[in-house]
């Protein structure tokens, strides 16, 4: 009886390690990789700045990598790089400021949790936020690191209702993140 209890319970356990499992591929560009679901397509973001040369925020950021281009509700990864030579910035700093411009967002980026943390040989500060994007509820977290001249803030973002779903996957990509 206590073989087949082991039995069933290493079954389920194996099941749900492999409904979990996803393949990956890696991605690389001035000087930072991060792990993304193979599934997912890399947005050409040269093209978006030359749509919108007006866009501040868009001048910083790296890449971005989007389950579905298609719709509103999509699941996404972005990463931004700000020049922070000058400023004589702490982690602390950034996380601030990101609080700040959050919290002046007039109600459509909420933060709901902050912590910290150490990956790859960098501390980082993290923000669960619950955002809302032409009427779509996404929740997400928002990692920032700093290396000397750069900050860095890594997204990772999905509808509400999928996060539960997605949450493993959130870690492994925000985990993969290395600067080179």
């Amino acid at each position: 009886m206590k073989s087949l209890i082991y039995s069933i319970l290493i079954f389920l356990v194996s099941v749900n390690l492999h409904l979990n499992a996803q393949d990956f591929k890696s991605y690389d560009k001035d000087g930072v990789s991060l792990m993304y679901p193979s599934d997912w397509e890399v947005v050409d973001i040269e093209k978006k700045k030359e749509e919108n040369p007006n866009n501040p925020m868009l001048r910083s950021i790296l890449f971005e990598i989007v389950a579905d281009k298609e719709t509103n509700e999509t699941k996404t990864v972005e990463a931004m790089r700000i020049d922070m030579e000058g400023k004589n910035a702490s982690l602390s700093d950034v996380e601030n400021f990101f609080d700040k411009l959050f919290k002046n967002s007039q109600g459509k980026v909420q933060i709901l949790k902050k912590g910290d943390g150490k990956i790859n040989g960098y501390e980082y500060k993290s923000m669960t936020l619950r955002t809302e994007v032409d009427e779509a509820q996404l929740l997400g977290v928002q990692r920032m690191l700093l290396d000397g001249k750069y900050a860095y803030v890594i997204s990772v973002n999905t509808p509400l209702a999928e996060f539960a779903n997605y949450k493993t996957t959130v870690n492994q990509i925000l985990d993969s993140f290395k600067i080179k």
